[in-house]
């Protein structure tokens, strides 16, 4: 809860390391499998074989769960989640998010 409040208030350290999603996710998705009723099913979605990004793995974890548990909160009757992974392509000329990190490959 501490960590939730320091983040929201923008004090907290992040612990950024290199991660691939793809298996980050798929083992993520197999441990929710396990905790989800029966009448939800979670599916990836990802054309590539392979997205790194630098992230607090421990963070975005946390932020997916959230995200997943509120989305079988609201489907009382079962559905299925979708966790998708795309590049997004910008043109030399777009103005990227964040523009101190110069020409790199965005992923969402």
């Amino acid at each position: 809860m501490t960590t939730q409040i320091l983040d929201f208030s923008r004090q907290s350290i992040l612990d950024r390391q290199s991660i691939d999603l793809v298996p980050f996710l798929e083992s993520f998705a197999t441990l929710l499998g396990r905790t989800l009723p029966e009448n939800i099913e979670i599916e990836l979605d990802h054309e590539a074989d392979s997205y790194v990004i630098m992230v607090d793995s421990g963070r975005i974890q946390q932020a997916l769960m959230n995200l997943v548990l509120n989305s079988r909160d609201a489907m009382p009757d079962g559905g299925w989640i979708r966790l998708g992974i795309e590049t997004i392509d910008y043109e030399p000329e777009e103005e990227r998010p964040i523009t101190e990190l110069g020409e790199v490959d965005w992923v969402r």
